[in-house]
């Protein structure tokens, strides 16, 4: 009888942990909400957003900045818009991919070492170096831009 109230309180300590590392997951994901936003939107700015949600998007204050800026309207200027800000984004997308990657890697190796947490851990694991992978050799594709007519 002892072993099997060990058994349950074990499993109900594993339910625990995989509670916490979702709600760990989740936080992450919405701290990177503004990043995520500004790259999705095409933002001019998203290299900018980027820094200011990875330096102080911990302070709430400094993520709601990020937020807010990610929000804000794009001007539509054509096609003068620099090439190093598309350049800068492209890079803190693929650095942002490899830390999500590396950190997905963690977790499903933490969730694997329990044998409650495999099933769950495993699939973590394996986005996780799918996702470093794209971050790492992963490109995008463009279309071509036509010259106007005059």
């Amino acid at each position: 009888m002892n072993e099997f109230l060990l058994l349950a309180q074990n499993n109900q300590d594993g339910l625990h942990v995989i509670f916490k590392v979702v709600l760990i997951i989740f936080g992450f994901l919405l701290w990177m909400a503004p990043i995520f936003i500004a790259m999705k939107r095409g933002h001019p700015n998203a290299g900018a957003i980027t820094a200011l949600d990875l330096l102080l998007g911990w302070t709430f204050l400094g993520w709601v900045a990020a937020l807010v800026w990610s929000f804000t309207a794009i001007e539509q200027r054509g096609n003068s818009e620099a090439p190093v800000t598309k350049i800068g984004s492209k890079i803190a997308g693929h650095v942002l991919a490899v830390i999500v990657g590396l950190i997905l890697i963690m977790i499903g190796l933490l969730l694997s070492v329990p044998m409650v947490g495999l099933p769950i851990g495993f699939p973590i694991g394996l986005f996780g170096v799918l996702i470093c992978l794209w971050g790492l050799f992963g490109t995008t594709t463009q279309k071509p831009v036509t010259p106007p007519h005059a």
